[in-house]
């Protein structure tokens, strides 16, 4: 990401180099869908690879929630399906596996339940995290009462630390973009 023209370090805050691999692992995923890199904006490629970073989003948020690195296929199902992102199962596993972001651990990649899931590394379940808190802070895809309510007696959990630095990242960005302040009053 860094070695891409126009990028400069000095230029990027943690949060935005998340943003630029998470839109460089979205342009990979069209690729791999059969899409013109040449013809497909960063917009258009984020568009479609949208559906997999809302299951990324809260998978991300369900381990953080849950405290666990390791996820297994059920749990993720469940988490998908309460979201109402659990479709077909085939092109879900699928969807997920094209992305590059969720690594499966063991088990047999035609019984995606029966298999066990992990992040790339922790950071990305972190960011994916984050991402879900934010948007609910910013009224975009609001937790549910029980969460919101883990939420808030857990906020200063030290494993939730580096989430949160991602979800103020997240709204910060959002605040200086486009001037709303939603997202910043609820995370204040």
């Amino acid at each position: 990401v860094l070695s891409a023209p126009g990028y400069s370090d000095a230029d990027l805050s943690l949060t935005s180099l998340y943003d630029e691999v998470h839109k460089l692992m979205s342009r990979q995923y069209c690729r791999r869908l059969g899409r013109d890199l040449r013809v497909l904006s960063d917009d258009a490629a984020m568009g479609l690879s949208g559906r997999v970073a809302a299951m990324l989003c809260e998978i991300g948020w369900r381990g953080m929630q849950a405290g666990v690195v390791m996820m297994s296929g059920v749990d993720i199902a469940s988490w998908l399906g309460a979201a109402g992102l659990y479709g077909d199962c085939v092109s879900v596993w699928s969807e997920l596996r094209e992305f590059g972001m969720l690594v499966q651990a063991d088990g047999d990649v035609n019984d995606p339940l029966s298999c066990n899931y992990h992040f790339l590394h922790l950071t990305l379940q972190e960011y994916y995290g984050g991402k879900r808190v934010a948007a609910s802070l910013s009224g975009v895809n609001a937790l549910s009462a029980g969460d919101g309510e883990w939420l808030l007696l857990n906020k200063y959990g030290m494993r939730l630390e580096v989430m949160w630095w991602f979800a103020g990242g997240l709204i910060g960005e959002a605040v200086v973009g486009s001037g709303d302040r939603r997202g910043l009053d609820g995370l204040l």
